[in-house]
């Protein structure tokens, strides 16, 4: 079908734009964002998945231990507006700024007026592809972008006034393991990893501490050696164009009891102009859950993002208190290997001075987990 994309000249496939190029179910176009602050973290985002005729959303708003969540889905054709149910998304100005907007309805005390604006320009990351057992696994781009967002939030009466607060964003597209449903199944019975040492550990950080900032992430295997390294740091903000790529992530994380929640991160990072930068987070509160978000099988049919659910919505609320266990809303206690956390930082730079900040930190750590690599491990 036509939609007004088929207008510009921006084609690159001869098929119109409600297509993929792929057939594979899992091609997905998100974003996610947060904005954060002492008094609550919020998360939002949207979503297009081509081949499975689906729109989602969340919403979820962290505050006082609890985490309130809001899921929506919609079928997508031949509506390709960014909104679903009581959720829409208003480009103010494309790379720089959008306007959130969240209505209250019966189903959920969540609503918001947020407009999220670009301080620092979107940043590209390294194509992510990998390949197993012959098929391609995660075929996606990603940009970054660091920000501000004012508006309000409210939570049934409570509105809470934004103001100028940290914010971050990234919109991916492609194809990754876990977006519409069940993943193929192929290669051989027992195959998948056994030739690589068991755990992993994955970084990820956005961060701004004074006129540094930046995103970067690594990926590391269950024998310590990192597997990719991606990223770049703006040391002077009112020049972007300083901007200096990663060659060298280090850490040293001290875990809570033994779980993948952490209650201290070191990082040392190695620019590739052989400057070193040593970042030092603290969570702000306990981390979020993102499978009320709807991640890693989070709606209630357990079968993730990006599934025909016709016109659904599914509100629900966690208790986050506790450093790494989570209650969910029918009483039961869980802990989620997808957990992001709002950090506070401080960030000393080649020239000794502490520069303090906020970030927005994931680690996703699969016991057994590789150990630290800093000088401090």
């Amino acid at each position: 079908m036509l939609t007004p994309l088929d207008e510009t000249l921006m084609h690159q496939a001869p098929t119109t734009f409600d297509h993929a190029v792929t057939s594979d179910h899992r091609f997905f176009d998100r974003w996610a964002c947060g904005v954060q602050h002492r008094e609550l973290s919020v998360i939002y985002g949207i979503a297009n998945y081509k081949n499975t005729d689906t729109c989602d959303g969340f919403l979820c708003v962290q505050r006082g231990g609890r985490q309130h969540n809001l899921r929506l889905s919609r079928p997508l054709r031949p509506d390709f507006d960014m909104a679903v149910g009581p959720l829409r998304v208003e480009i103010v100005e494309p790379l720089r700024s959008h306007r959130l907007v969240v209505e209250r309805t019966d189903a959920s005390p969540l609503h918001c007026d947020l407009t999220w604006s670009g301080t620092l320009p979107a940043h590209e990351e390294a194509p992510h592809f990998k390949r197993s057992a012959g098929r391609a696994v995660q075929d996606y781009c990603r940009l970054d972008q660091l920000g501000t967002a004012s508006g309000w939030v409210g939570i049934g009466d409570d509105r809470v006034e934004v103001h100028d607060w940290f914010a971050w964003r990234d919109h991916s597209w492609g194809v990754r393991p876990g977006m519409g449903g069940a993943d193929p199944v192929t290669g051989q019975p027992g195959a998948a990893g056994a030739h690589r040492p068991p755990g992993s550990l994955f970084i990820w950080i956005a961060l701004r501490a004074g006129d540094l900032a930046g995103q970067f992430q690594t990926q590391i295997g269950g024998d310590g050696r990192a597997e990719s390294v991606d990223g770049h740091l703006i040391p002077d903000t009112d020049e972007p164009s300083t901007s200096l790529g990663i060659a060298e992530v280090l850490h040293d994380i001290t875990f809570v009891g033994g779980h993948t929640a952490f209650s201290h991160a070191r990082l040392q990072v190695r620019t590739d102009d052989g400057r070193t930068w040593d970042v030092d987070a603290t969570p702000l509160r306990p981390p979020w859950d993102f499978s009320g978000a709807g991640y890693s099988g989070g709606w209630h049919d357990g079968q993730g993002l990006g599934v025909p659910r016709g016109a659904a919505v599914e509100a629900d609320e966690y208790d986050t208190s506790a450093p790494a266990d989570v209650g969910l809303a029918d009483g039961s206690v869980r802990q989620h290997w997808h957990r992001e956390t709002d950090v506070s930082l401080v960030v000393d730079g080649p020239t000794g001075r502490g520069l303090t900040g906020d970030g927005h930190l994931t680690i996703i750590a699969r016991p057994p987990v590789p150990p630290a690599s800093s000088p401090g491990g």
